[in-house]
């Protein structure tokens, strides 16, 4: 599990506005991070890779 884990964070850093904070609100950081991981989470189950 902590693989996995370890994965979603990497792909998240793809992510430059992530990385970099760029959202000067925590509420709209959260908000993008949400949607990045949902993107994440659709493109892995789009190609079966399911956990």
């Amino acid at each position: 599990r902590r693989h996995r884990v370890e994965n979603l964070f990497s792909r998240l850093k793809d992510f430059a506005r992530i990385t970099l904070r760029r959202d000067k609100t925590r509420r709209s950081w959260m908000g993008f991070a949400h949607l990045a991981a949902t993107m994440i989470n659709l493109r892995t189950t789009e190609f079966g890779h399911r956990p």
